[in-house]
């Protein structure tokens, strides 16, 4: 930017030749200043372009206080806001950046250095913000042109077939579609972070917590969309349903390892109890590690910070092997019991859905425990769960244990 145009709001001649000075005073950039004392003219000004930053006074003679600032982003809401404010009116200026201000400064603590460096980063901080919001309203309207799209798909298909057998198909092929679909605009959002991310480096952490926290949003996008893809699959799982002989020690040991970081992060402990000497199972090794990981992922996330989580597995009866993953986390209502493992359910409490992978009682929608019941299920297997509200919870699974004068195969297709 070959100048920065600053339009000061201040109706005090002396504070608005303090601020003129130590504009120029800057040495980095070049800077042009208009002044305007009251509000109704500096909305005019804001409108009519030519502006690229506004220094605020929220105490001007025609307007006061917090609507102050409401008033000149209703006038230009692209325009980034430096609050000028004193010391008594310090938790005014918070309230205007809470609101969407870039930055506020105190008038009798500010120096040229401070106000250049504040300019600059408001004005790079709301480029940003631009861009972010460019790319998030591309994304919504591409998802709403394949969503019009499908919802013809879906009348066309209701019409020429069966009622129940078409909607069932028709989910199946909505999901499938749409899951694929996503996959390319994210795949760009997820590469502009990455290079917005990487160009930033370690030089401004402010604008490196505005990123992460739209990382964490696109990262959880994508789980959704590999969750709801693998539930769409289950048919297809059944026909690339390969069993060999495991030691369950050796898979939940796997699973540990990559789940430990987690429980670290929260502080928890998790109790290993599998004995060496249990016999072989004879399973799909990566559907039982990931009914493992999503049980223990959600005991991680259903307990508080210091929990404690613990897994083992013992012989139930001579032809079966149970696994247990259990906590002493906040626990499940009789209520949502009978649907834990339905597809899509989740406790709908809205502030507990978000992005988060093991933060406290962070929900998403409700497809893992419908994958572990039916990669359980596929292996002749049952589960269960016994739980009660501030007690914690225990699932329980099953495996069926084949005795040692059967010989194993290599891999086995389901029926």
């Amino acid at each position: 930017m070959d100048e920065i145009r600053i339009l000061l709001v201040e109706d005090s001649p002396a504070d608005a030749r303090l601020i003129e000075e130590l504009l120029s005073e800057g040495k980095r950039e070049r800077v042009r200043l208009e002044w305007a004392r009251r509000l109704d003219e500096a909305r005019r000004k804001a409108t009519s372009g030519g502006v690229d930053l506004v220094l605020l006074d929220l105490s001007l003679p025609d307007s006061r206080g917090i609507g102050t600032y409401e008033l000149m982003r209703e006038a230009n809401s692209h325009l980034p806001v430096i609050v000028l404010t004193g010391l008594d009116d310090e938790e005014l200026a918070l309230r205007a950046v809470r609101q969407g201000a870039q930055d506020y400064l105190v008038k009798d603590q500010v120096n040229a250095g401070l106000l250049e460096r504040a300019i600059r980063y408001a004005i790079e901080r709301q480029q940003i913000q631009r861009e972010l919001h460019n790319l998030n309203a591309d994304l919504e309207q591409r998802v709403a042109e394949r969503t019009q799209q499908l919802s013809v798909a879906y009348e066309q298909l209701a019409q020429a077939n069966g009622e129940l057998r078409e909607l069932d198909r028709l989910k199946s092929a909505f999901i499938a579609v749409t899951s694929h679909e996503l996959r390319t605009p994210l795949m760009v959002i997820n590469g502009t972070l990455s290079v917005i991310r990487a160009k930033l480096g370690d030089s401004r952490p402010d604008l490196m917590r505005m990123l992460e926290a739209s990382v964490r949003a696109s990262k959880k996008l994508e789980r959704i969309i590999v969750g709801t893809h693998k539930i769409n699959q289950k048919g297809e799982y059944r026909e690339r349903f390969l069993r060999k002989p495991a030691h369950m020690a050796d898979l939940v040991q796997q699973v540990v390892n990559e789940v430990m970081p987690f429980v670290e992060l929260r502080q928890q402990r998790l109790s290993v109890g599998v004995a060496r000497d249990l016999p072989l199972v004879k399973v799909d090794p990566d559907k039982i590690r990931d009914v493992l990981v999503n049980l223990l992922m959600n005991a991680i996330k259903f307990t508080p910070n210091g929990g404690a989580l613990e897994v083992c597995a013992r012989m139930s009866r001579p032809d079966q092997m149970e696994i247990c993953v259990s906590d002493n986390g906040v626990g499940i209502t009789e209520e949502d019991k009978p649907n834990i493992f339905d597809e899509f359910f989740s406790t709908f409490r809205v502030q507990h859905h978000s992005s988060g992978e093991y933060e406290f009682e962070k929900r998403g929608i409700g497809l893992g425990l419908a994958l572990v019941k039916n990669f359980v299920h596929m292996h002749g297997g049952d589960i269960s769960v016994e739980s009660a509200p501030g007690k914690g919870s225990a699932f329980y699974f099953t495996l069926p244990v084949q005795a040692e004068s059967e010989p194993f195969l290599a891999q086995e297709e389901a029926s």
